[in-house]
């Protein structure tokens, strides 16, 4: 119990930090190309951060090795990537289907459920917190909508799922 005191903690300290930062995830490869130009740099560094991000799925500034070091310290300076901690893994032994309760940054939860049929797989991904379709493998419905996610939470999930799926089963 005291490491996942810690855990949100930490998770705390971390949001406090970015409060005043920009969620990178939240811009369109324009709006990126926009403010950093406004910051003094060329509008093709948001293509590079772009693939980085979406194409590499790296999210962590210090790892993008083709950009300079200078600006990996404005986008540090600026920017967060707000990302997506599994709560909670549930995979079903009947069925194969795995359910992933995702907890964001603002506190909020979300699942994303990953369903195996006989002619290949699918994933529900919610756009809100809470659904309103009452599916019987999922218990989001319970309790309601309460909060519509942006679309950097809804990718970010997918993407968080395609790796855990595809490289390890067990995360």
């Amino acid at each position: 119990m005291e490491s996942l005191e810690n855990n949100n903690k930490n998770n705390k300290n971390q949001n406090n930090k970015n409060q005043n930062k920009i969620d990178i995830m939240n811009l369109s490869r324009q709006e990126l190309a926009d403010i950093l130009v406004s910051l003094g740099e060329k509008s093709f560094r948001a293509k590079q951060v772009f693939r980085w991000l979406h194409s590499k799925k790296v999210f962590d500034f210090d790892k993008m090795t083709d950009i300079s070091v200078q600006l990996r310290a404005v986008l540090e300076e600026n920017f967060c990537i707000n990302r997506l901690f599994v709560q909670k893994r549930l995979e079903s032994c009947v069925d194969n289907t795995v359910k992933y309760l995702y907890k964001l940054s603002d506190g909020n939860f979300a699942e994303t459920v990953s369903l195996s049929h006989n002619y290949g797989n699918s994933i529900c991904v919610s756009t809100q917190v809470g659904c309103k379709m009452g599916c019987r493998f999922c218990a989001s419905a319970i309790a309601g909508t309460s909060e519509i996610l942006s679309r950097p939470k809804c990718l970010c999930r997918s993407i968080r799922h395609s790796l855990t799926r595809v490289s390890d089963p067990s995360v």
